[in-house]
């Protein structure tokens, strides 16, 4: 597994960059990351957004991508908390995206705007609670960008199985041949290697197979009872082991230092257990310097990954 050690620019330096929040604006509509918020919708589509925000245009406008069903869920949640705790957090989205070029100018605009008040954005008292429990809970239970809204979901069904049996069989199986045969090509030319996207086509037909075949047999494990078979292969499966595979995908570091003491320098005292060692202190450098250097970091909170993927 590869690791890479990002830090980021300190927010000082990033004004600095920037020269003035003015200009950053500038960039962030000129950016190629910018979203569009002209997206073109399909008649029915365009009817659930017509009866979700009925004459409400800007909120039209920065809900791109939620259909009636996500709005309605979105606001079942937020209707859980006060509007005072609405308004503080969407105060928070605000900070957090400040400089986030990836979020939509006009929303982040219609947002400062809304926490001015109604009649900063001329809305009555009842819309405007509207659209601020509607922009904050897109926010914050949804995704703030209109291209994730667009392909997922803000909810997952628990009925359809993840870890299965099935997939924990393959997603290993065809990791060791893909590592294997990239291992095996490493160092040919021209090389060849297995890919993510024929991973998937490879493991999609795989599944299929196993679906038509395997019995639903119940297997008791740690007291828990898993099918072999639980049913039609889903999504979920799909992308689990595509993220088994695309973890052992990348070639292992030390992978050309051995080569080269094995055929150029003839050593001959390169034993088994000496490589495996090797590798695994290797591997494992990038979590040891990751740890270390924690306390020494500048974690940009406006920064994706981070904001979403560290403690």
């Amino acid at each position: 597994m590869r690791v890479c050690i990002c830090i980021p620019t300190p927010q000082t330096a990033f004004n600095q960059l920037m020269h003035t929040e003015e200009d950053f604006n500038k960039s962030r509509k000129n950016s190629v990351f910018k979203t569009s918020t002209t997206r073109e919708f399909t008649s029915d589509e365009q009817t659930q957004q017509d009866i979700n925000v009925s004459g409400k245009p800007e909120l039209a406008q920065a809900i791109a991508g939620v259909d009636e069903d996500d709005l309605e869920y979105i606001l079942d949640k937020i209707d859980s908390v006060s509007f005072e705790e609405v308004l503080e957090t969407m105060a928070g989205i605000l900070r957090d995206h400040k400089y986030d070029i990836n979020f939509e100018a006009t929303t982040y605009t219609r947002m400062e705007k809304l926490l001015e008040g109604p009649q900063a954005v001329g809305l009555s008292s009842e819309d405007y609670e509207y659209e601020v429990k509607a922009l904050t809970g897109v926010c914050k239970f949804f995704s703030p960008y209109p291209e994730v809204r667009s392909v997922t979901k803000p909810y997952g069904d628990p009925t359809i199985p993840v870890e299965t049996i099935r997939i924990y069989f393959l997603g290993f199986a065809w990791s060791v041949i893909g590592q294997f045969v990239n291992c095996l090509f490493y160092s040919r030319f021209p090389s060849i290697a297995l890919s993510s996207p024929v991973y998937q086509t490879l493991i999609y037909s795989c599944e299929k197979f196993f679906e038509t075949v395997l019995p639903d047999w119940d297997i008791t494990l740690g007291g828990v009872k898993h099918s072999l078979n639980p049913g039609p292969w889903s999504y979920k499966e799909q992308m689990f082991s595509t993220i088994i595979f695309s973890i052992a995908l990348a070639n292992v570091y030390v992978f050309a230092n051995i080569q080269t003491q094995e055929l150029y320098y003839k050593d001959q005292w390169l034993t088994s257990a000496y490589k495996i060692l090797l590798i695994l202190s290797t591997q494992c450098l990038g979590f040891a310097l990751l740890e270390f250097s924690e306390d020494l970091s500048s974690i940009q909170l406006n920064a994706i990954g981070q904001r979403y993927f560290l403690p």
